[in-house]
């Protein structure tokens, strides 16, 4: 009895792990909608706990919100903006695959940003780490 209560348990955490375990690309394309769709649950869910944002303005004058709570109120305030569109324009990985970089362009408008968002793992989840935000210029 003992032995089917372990395997069933172990079925279980076994299911649940495979279950989260997304690739970066889904955390992208995740994140991607929830901007395009102004829904702060799914870009939420897309960072790390630890995550920090980086707003580049005018003259290179940086501006960093730390953790997810000032990352969420960051976005809350451009929601009161137009939904923007978000294209994917690149993507690198790290030699040893532990880190992956997107960069985004993100429309509202005639207003064009360019976001890099640096992805990592920790165990079965990807989330962004670093989100850094800047001006586009093509």
């Amino acid at each position: 009895m003992k032995k089917i209560a372990f395997l069933v348990i172990a079925a279980i955490v076994v299911s649940s792990c495979a279950f989260f375990a997304v690739s970066h690309a889904d955390v992208v394309t995740q994140f991607a909608d929830g901007l395009e769709e102004k829904d702060i649950s799914t870009i939420m869910f897309s960072y790390h706990d630890d995550a920090d944002l980086i707003l580049v303005g005018a003259f290179g004058h940086e501006t960093r919100y730390i953790g997810k709570e000032a990352i969420r109120v960051f976005h809350l305030d451009g929601f009161n903006y137009s939904a923007p569109e978000v294209s994917i324009l690149d993507w690198y990985e790290s030699s040893d695959g532990a880190i992956v970089t997107y960069k985004l362009l993100v429309v509202k408008g005639s207003v064009k940003k360019l976001h890099t968002l640096e992805l990592s793992t920790d165990t079965f989840l990807w989330g962004i780490q670093h989100h850094r935000i800047e001006n586009y210029t093509e």
